[in-house]
């Protein structure tokens, strides 16, 4: 019961902030770009009692309100901020200001807040007034850096399928012919929060193969080799000739890994984008090597 009283006197003091804020628009325009929803951003040099100001795009933030955390992410190593949901008690925000309680609200649906974010050493590092909405709760910070991350988990990779001719038992000193047998061809994911979406990309550009006897190769997607062709009519840039039987290797067989590598990149509907470097799937597969015996009569 108490917690539901609490609710309606913060639904009273963001009613009246709204009424505030809709005057200062009327009579002050030109504070319309400091009380807009959005990031408020300050100059490095522009410092307060609490600490300097700085932008910055964090590689993990936790939101927690009285009850505890409300929100977490997780992008890579890098810094990581703290986030709470302020009441608005006036319409005039200093978010530098001293005495500010040591943890946010729960946040209701709707309701006008300040977003605090500090970073590790306690200093804040991004203010901004937000509504509330349980579909971004974490107020509209690192938006992209956010949907990029679930626009990554969500690609799908397959493993390559590795081939290689002939099918069956391979001879020392003749080619051997290596493919893959998956599709050629770029993947892509979405992610999207409110009216922001970025989209990965990843595009196949070679197979690095590990023959098992020591040989390395690195080559495109390879030539399928055709039995219905004569075997001159052929030829492939992928092929590797093995040097030894490999009667001695547990089980009697070579064991030959295929490494597909994608370059991967991201891009946003605001325009953004970036790498995301090279991305990797891999497959194993054993080939039999044997060495076949002239015989002299």
């Amino acid at each position: 019961m108490h917690r539901r009283h609490d609710h309606d006197r913060l639904r009273v003091r963001a009613s009246r902030a709204h009424l505030g804020l809709m005057l200062l628009l009327v009579v002050m325009p030109a504070t319309v770009a400091v009380l807009a929803p959005g990031p408020v951003r300050y100059a490095a040099a522009e410092s307060s009692a609490t600490g300097t100001l700085t932008d910055g795009s964090p590689e993990a933030i936790v939101v927690v309100g009285s009850s505890g955390t409300i929100a977490s992410w997780w992008g890579g190593s890098g810094p990581r901020w703290t986030c709470a949901y302020f009441p608005i008690e006036a319409p005039f925000i200093d978010a530098t200001a001293d005495g500010r309680s040591a943890t946010g609200v729960d946040p209701i649906e709707g309701m006008a807040y300040v977003f605090n974010c500090d970073d590790e050493t306690g200093h804040l590092v991004s203010s901004r007034f937000v509504i509330y909405t349980p579909a971004d709760p974490f107020g509209g910070v690192a938006v992209v850096e956010r949907i990029v991350t679930e626009a990554r988990r969500r690609l799908e990779l397959e493993a390559p399928l590795p081939r290689f001719n002939p099918p069956g038992v391979q001879l020392v000193g003749l080619p051997t012919w290596l493919w893959v047998e998956n599709p050629w061809s770029e993947r892509t994911a979405t992610a999207a929060v409110g009216g922001i979406s970025a989209t990965v990309h990843a595009l196949p550009v070679g197979v690095d193969w590990d023959t098992g006897d020591g040989g390395h190769l690195l080559c495109d997607r390879g030539e399928v080799y055709d039995l219905a062709r004569p075997a001159r009519s052929q030829s492939s840039g992928c092929t590797h000739v093995f040097q030894r039987s490999s009667s001695s290797r547990p089980a009697g067989v070579y064991l030959l890994r295929a490494t597909q590598r994608w370059v991967a990149w991201w891009t946003a509907s605001t325009g953004g984008g970036g790498s995301l470097g090279i991305l990797s799937t891999s497959a194993t597969a054993t080939i039999r090597v044997m060495e076949m015996q002239a015989l002299v009569r």
